[in-house]
């Protein structure tokens, strides 16, 4: 006969009452639980809510950053900005800032950063008004909205002199230009 089948007093007795404690246990451990969520359910809501209302706070925080205009400033002015090639992404905004057409090196930084625009700011000659947002002066100077600058050049002025108006004019190097000039595969 086998031994597993055949099982009878002390042995179903400890059975049956290991089967009992493991129920209590089991109904201990639920009411307990049950009254702990019951007890501190107002707490777990205001600190949910609590949580909720950070992360609203800051949204706002982070638009208004990228697309709230500088109105406390009064008067607007436009300001001129020169960024030529090649100049580093904290240097532009160490520009924008001295001339106060920024107020916030960190938020114009991050607004570039979220734009995507940070290494495709173009070079040239700006007239940007001061008091716009970080995602107007952003989008101005990633789409490359330069100002033309006209330069006259006197009737029967020489290449050393064309050089010098161009350099004063529109910062362009007056050697490179008279070396480009004379470049006989260029011409």
């Amino acid at each position: 006969m086998n031994k597993f089948v055949k099982v009878g007093g002390k042995a179903l007795q400890k059975l049956k009452t290991t089967a009992k404690l493991s129920k209590k246990i089991y109904t201990t451990t639920l009411t307990a639980i049950k009254n702990f969520i019951a007890k501190f359910k107002k707490y777990l809501l205001i600190g949910l809510s609590t949580f909720c209302s950070f992360i609203v706070v800051g949204i706002i925080f982070f638009l208004c950053i990228l697309f709230m205009p500088e109105f406390w400033r009064g008067e607007h002015a436009e300001k001129e900005i020169r960024i030529n090639p090649g100049t580093p992404f904290t240097t532009i905004i160490e520009k924008l800032h001295d001339n106060d057409i920024i107020w916030s090196k960190q938020g114009f930084y991050i607004t570039a950063k979220f734009l995507g625009v940070s290494q495709k700011l173009q070079a040239g000659k700006y007239v940007v008004s001061t008091g716009l947002s970080n995602y107007q002066v952003a989008k101005i100077l990633s789409e490359g909205r330069i100002t033309a600058e006209w330069v006259t050049i006197p009737e029967g002025t020489d290449l050393f002199g064309i050089a010098a108006i161009l350099s004063k004019k529109v910062d362009m190097d007056s050697s490179a230009f008279v070396s480009l000039c004379q470049d006989s595969t260029l011409l």
